[in-house]
């Protein structure tokens, strides 16, 4: 052996360490040292750059099954970057045969809950990946395991295996990541799925998805406005259109006093405002101005321009509304609000309700 000290011993594995380096310097290796032995011995140790010098030297490497067996062993104890061990291997097509089976086995492995874990995992990947490594179902099988986790780092790992390395998940599973979400009201998630899907009407029918679910609980849209108004947009933009789908974001337009995008929704998608809406904004409109609490001066014509004239209700929630403005201590203010609510009322078909 290489030293006379117990196995394990610290001074003992010290010791070994320099005599195989003396041995390596003085270039005495044959029978008694091969040069195999040397180099699994630096790579047993830890000795990383002793085995690389070695291989650049005599161009010696790891064999396929010892190289396979340390990767799984790294993998399995989540402790090591791959990079050191892949750089020690060959070019061979044992070799390479080897690498797509560790990439095959390791990434058929479920990911992670945790993230620290998962975040290995996804390096492990990664770096096999950039060895050159290549197995299409492989990569493909973790794609779908990363897009069916709702989580920011997944996501944008299974983006990059779509973009980099041409994986392709169905339809079915993003449109069930995309339903966690919703009942997650993750919203702000929705634009990380809907990048995976590989055809671009599935994108259209995801996003039309969304919007139904959104429009069936219109709280969810409210509490996430700015968001879902995005998503909405890029539907709309899209050539999707349904008449109680843009009811509902006039409506959350309104609620969030976005009046530009309310107009938008009136004037190119045929919107309508409900009159429910219509009289609670109405009446909240006049108090702000009692109080004195700043308002939009345009904000009145609007409301009167957006909402439904064909609802039967809608000439008695003004008529509300002109009582109250009766109110309105501002003689100017007053004035204006009783013109704008006359002509409205004078513009209504058939008689009052």
């Amino acid at each position: 052996g290489v030293s006379e000290y117990p196995k394990g011993h610290k001074c003992g594995q010290q010791s070994s360490n320099l005599i195989v380096k003396e041995i390596v310097k003085a270039g005495v290796m044959g029978d008694e040292f091969p040069l195999d032995e040397v180099f699994r011995f630096y790579v047993t140790k830890g000795e990383l750059d002793e085995a690389m010098a070695l291989k650049q030297q005599h161009e010696v490497s790891l064999t396929p099954a010892v190289l396979k067996k340390r990767l799984m062993k790294a993998f399995e104890d989540s402790n090591r970057s791959p990079k050191d061990l892949l750089s020690l291997s060959s070019s061979d097509d044992h070799t390479k045969d080897a690498l797509r089976d560790v990439l095959a086995k390791t990434m058929s492995c479920p990911l992670k809950a945790d993230s620290y874990n998962r975040s290995y995992q996804i390096t492990f990947f990664q770096d096999l990946l950039k060895h050159g490594v290549s197995d299409q179902a492989a990569v493909n099988a973790a794609m779908a395991q990363a897009a069916a986790i709702p989580e920011a780092d997944t996501l944008d790992w299974a983006a990059k295996l779509k973009d980099e390395h041409g994986a392709v998940v169905g339809a079915e599973l993003l449109n069930n990541t995309i339903g966690m979400m919703l009942k997650k009201r993750e919203l702000h998630m929705l634009d990380k799925t809907l990048c995976l899907f590989a055809k671009n009407e599935d994108v259209i029918a995801a996003r039309g998805n969304i919007l139904k679910e959104l429009t069936n609980n219109p709280n969810a849209f409210f509490l996430s406005y700015r968001i879902a108004k995005d998503q909405y947009k890029e539907l709309l933009a899209s050539g999707y259109w349904d008449q109680g789908a843009v009811n509902t974001m006039i409506t959350a337009a309104v609620e969030n006093r976005d009046m530009p995008w309310a107009n938008e929704l009136r004037n190119s998608y045929n919107a309508f405002l409900d009159v429910k809406t219509f009289e609670k904004r109405l009446s909240k409109f006049i108090d702000d101005i009692n109080h004195r609490i700043n308002y939009d001066a345009d904000y009145l014509s609007t409301l009167l321009r957006i909402v439904n004239v064909k609802d039967p209700d809608v000439g008695s929630a003004v008529q509300r509304a002109y009582d109250l403005a009766i109110t309105i201590s501002d003689p100017s203010m007053q004035k204006m609000v009783e013109k704008q609510l006359d002509d409205f009322i004078t513009s209504l078909p058939g008689p009052l309700s």
